[in-house]
């Protein structure tokens, strides 16, 4: 009877058992855009940075946008604004990226350098009700417009000139560091990759400085368009 009772006791736990890991191998792993608990941060050195695998890995990104409809202040990258509410959040919840115009409506005048950055301009973005933040700019942006808007960059100026002191970001970072910027962008437009460090990068034209030329050469030049 005894021995009745222990097999019968072994059997209920063996079976206890593998319904247990029935249920844990079949619980789903949660969504494939899960966010990770630790993301890389951006690595040093690098010309250009490609926000959207971090974006992507943040939230479930919305990769479209009205590109008709951007605002001509926005700098070329793969974030832009369109139409967006006025007075909105974006510039207080994204002071690095995002600046309101005459009319309070936001434009990016600098695109994301850093994790910390994209996860500023996505709760801009989820901020927004009229969803004026776009994600998809890489998809419109060729090498021939990125050379067009900077060769126009005196609009811009002028434009910051008119507002009294309220763009002075937008200023310093028009004297000092979007050239570089939109350089790297322009690789990796032409390349589809990111330049490694000391990698030559494209001229934007309009008496810009040639760059270091790492070990690797230099890039290749689209068809119809002058080299260094």
């Amino acid at each position: 009877m005894f021995e009745h009772v222990m097999v019968a006791l072994i059997g209920n736990a063996l079976l206890g058992l593998v319904v247990g890991v029935w249920l844990v191998l079949r619980e789903p792993a949660g969504p494939a855009d899960a966010v990770p608990r630790v993301l890389p941060e951006r690595p040093e050195g690098l010309a250009y940075w490609d926000p959207l695998p971090y974006a992507r890995a943040s939230v479930r990104l919305d990769e479209t946008g009205a590109w008709s409809e951007r605002h001509w202040l926005n700098v070329p990258g793969p974030v832009y604004c369109t139409e967006t509410l006025t007075g909105g959040s974006g510039p207080g919840v994204a002071p690095e990226s995002v600046l309101p115009d005459e009319a309070g409506a936001d434009f990016v005048f600098r695109q994301p350098h850093t994790p910390a950055e994209v996860e500023a301009l996505l709760e801009a973005g989820a901020l927004e009700p009229m969803d004026g933040y776009c994600w998809n700019g890489d998809e419109h942006w060729t090498p021939e417009l990125v050379r067009e808007w900077w060769a126009g960059r005196g609009r811009v100026r002028e434009w910051i000139a008119g507002q009294n002191g309220e763009a002075d970001e937008y200023a310093a970072y028009l004297e000092d560091g979007l050239e570089d910027d939109l350089r790297g962008y322009l690789f990796w437009l032409i390349e589809d990759r990111e330049p490694s460090a000391g990698e030559e990068l494209p001229v934007l034209g309009d008496g810009d400085s040639p760059r270091p030329r790492g070990a690797g050469g230099g890039c290749r030049v689209p068809d119809g368009v002058s080299g260094p």
